[in-house]
Formats: C-alpha cells, structure tokens, sequence
C-alpha cells in the first residue's frame, strides 16, 4: 500500500499502485471481443498497421512504442495517469506527480522507486479481454517496466509467430 496526497483537495490516500502498458496500436482489440476474433487472429491484424508499418521511423523499422500509466486502486478512488518519468517521443503534459504527491510505502515510510511497481498483466480468452491483452496472450511476453519499446520482428520469432 502506498499513501499520497491529492494535490486539488489535499486529502490523503492509501491505495495499490500497478503500472499500466499500451503497445501502440493495441486498442485495435477495443472493436472485437474474444469469441469473435482470438489472440493470434488479432496479433494479425495488428501486424499489418502496426508491427510491420512504418508509422515512426525515428526508433526504426520494427520497433515500436510502449506508452505507461500508474493505475491507484484504493477504496474511494480509481485513477489512471500517465508514469511519471517514463519515455515518450512527445511527452505528455500531466502525468500522476501532476495530480498526486510522490507515493511512500505505508509500513517503511519509503519513497517510491517507479519502476519496482509491478506490471499488469493483460489477458484476452473466455474469462478476460483486456484491451490490447492479445499481445501478451498470442506471445506471452509482457514488457518490464517502463520499457519504451519493443522490436516486433524479434518477438514475433520468439513467440512463434508470423511476421
């Protein structure tokens, strides 16, 4: 548990902190659910735009941004902000130290090392679709945290899949 304060109202909070990833491009899964389209068909689907485009040559070819968010889950609140620190070709302009004071461990008092907060898992089966949980089903690889990118064709490889 982590405890900070509100900086609007001053109030102080005690939640759960989790980092949050999106791979560019990965809300593609937002248009379907699992029954009609699985992991692999949408890992597909997603190549195309994104795994094999050449939408950001700036990293280069087959590299692909990985954007983050600190998602606080306590019993009054239920936010998602972008991490603080993490990178970004175009940095966001607020971010969870925008809106929040730096987060202290409950029980040591310590400050928090951003990227020792755990990474959410993502899903997309029978039980669970979350948005963008194709990538980590069809591969099962999810970044480490705060990892700004990933090269598409190597994991492609690793996992077995097309590319």
């Amino acid at each position: 548990m982590w405890s900070f304060q509100d900086r609007r109202q001053g109030r102080e909070i005690r939640a759960e902190l989790e980092l949050h990833w999106e791979v560019m491009g990965d809300p593609i899964s937002d248009d379907y659910t699992p029954d009609e389209a699985d992991a692999r068909e949408l890992w597909r689907l997603w190549l195309d735009p994104y795994g094999r485009g050449e939408h950001d040559a700036r990293p280069g070819p087959g590299w692909v941004q990985i954007y983050w968010t600190v998602q606080a889950t306590a019993e009054d609140l239920r936010t998602s902000e972008n991490a603080p620190h993490a990178y970004a070709e175009e940095p966001p302009g607020e971010d969870f130290l925008t809106h929040f004071t730096w987060p202290r461990d409950d029980q040591t008092g310590e400050d928090l090392r951003w990227p020792a907060l755990p990474v959410c898992d993502k899903f997309w089966n029978d039980e669970r679709a979350d948005k963008g949980g194709f990538i980590q089903e069809a591969t099962g690889w999810k970044p480490g945290a705060y990892q700004p990118l990933v090269h598409i064709p190597s994991l492609a490889r690793a996992a077995g899949l097309p590319f």
